[in-house]
């Protein structure tokens, strides 16, 4: 069974020459569903209770039943798995949200000392991410969409460009993702990075999603350059970036885009 796990940055799904790529056939209105499922799990009480308590997936869940169609449901179950991770699985087509991964969350953002509802609202931004994330594998698989480059990368890029654009408070969820992502890469010893990994390094991921936010509003997130966070030779081409990564998403969504 082949399982995918949580993503890394993106090269680009289509340029402008989306034409020669083949065009997905719609899917029949209204068969496919987004349900959201919390499995008991007496050892994460804590981490369950806020995902229930936000309804955060419930939300996400609800944005996407209204904008995509999918000829298959494809529940999310937050449940207890044995690690600290997130899937998608394609056999029973569902996502599979880690307690534990939750439990890793709040921890890493601990950590630097925050008040608790800031540090609750940061996991829960990263919970956000993660789903979308996962999310793409899922309509990657179910509506056999084109793409290129490396499919973890794809995934982060489904995962900004739908935030950003489609969920209220999304650029403030990518931030907190972006800041996940730098956490885990501060804490990550030299000779422990996996050059081999199908995600890109943390590191990269977090440079990306600022990028994306840059470049999806460069006066609002112009301080991330400023304070030095975004690399000026980078942020100069995410503006660009930017436009191809929703071009390209829009496009392959189009499709299946409720109308």
């Amino acid at each position: 069974m082949r399982l995918f796990a949580l993503a890394a940055p993106v090269l680009l799904l289509l340029t402008a020459c989306t034409s020669v790529l083949p065009t997905p056939t719609p899917v029949p209105a209204g068969e496919g569903r987004f349900p959201v499922t919390y499995e008991d799990a007496p050892t994460f009480t804590g981490a369950r209770d806020l995902l229930q308590r936000s309804g955060v997936l419930e939300e996400l869940a609800a944005d996407v039943d209204d904008r995509i169609l999918v000829p298959t449901d494809i529940p999310i179950v937050a449940m207890e798995c044995g690690e600290s991770n997130a899937y998608y699985d394609p056999e029973l087509h569902r996502i599979e949200l880690c307690y534990e991964l939750v439990d890793e969350f709040r921890t890493s953002f601990s950590a630097g000392g925050e008040p608790a509802d800031e540090v609750n609202r940061d996991v829960l931004g990263t919970v956000a991410e993660t789903y979308v994330h996962e999310l793409a594998h899922a309509l990657i698989d179910v509506l056999d969409l084109p793409f290129t480059g490396r499919e973890e990368d794809v995934a982060d890029q489904l995962a900004s460009y739908w935030l950003i654009n489609n969920t209220r408070g999304g650029p403030d969820l990518v931030l907190s993702a972006a800041e996940s992502y730098r956490l885990t890469a501060q804490s990550t010893a030299p000779e422990d990075l996996a050059f081999d990994d199908p995600h890109s390094l943390d590191i990269q991921r977090y440079t990306n999603h600022l990028c994306y936010l840059y470049g999806s509003d460069d006066e609002r997130f112009g301080y991330l350059v400023d304070s030095g966070e975004l690399p000026e030779d980078r942020a100069a081409n995410c503006g660009d970036e930017y436009d191809q990564l929703v071009r390209g998403w829009e496009n392959l969504l189009r499709p299946f885009t409720q109308r």
